[in-house]
């Protein structure tokens, strides 16, 4: 696909976003460079499978742009469980 300006592009790539969800999966950042053609995400999950469901998602979303997230870093989150919440989340790190 051509795209004729990068507001298009942005666009684009934020409905993407906006289109992609998974259960489990919580976006706490997202950045947008380069006028979309980079994408940097960061969030929490309970199950690393639902982040990489979601990664496929979005990737397909984001094809016609030319733009795909390539790499995940999971690690165990280092914020403290809120009330009634069971220890396990994990921060990922989508790029």
């Amino acid at each position: 696909m051509l795209f004729r300006s990068d507001s298009a592009r942005l666009e684009t790539l934020l409905g993407a976003l906006s289109r992609t969800s998974e259960p489990g999966v919580w976006m706490t950042t997202v950045r947008v460079g380069d006028a979309g053609r980079s994408l940097d995400l960061s969030g929490e999950s309970r199950d690393g499978a639902a982040v990489l469901r979601y990664a496929e998602q979005l990737n397909r979303g984001l094809a016609p742009l030319g733009t795909r997230l390539n790499q995940l870093e999971l690690n165990p989150s280092s914020r403290a469980p809120r009330p009634g919440e069971a220890p396990g989340a994990l921060a990922f790190h989508l790029f």
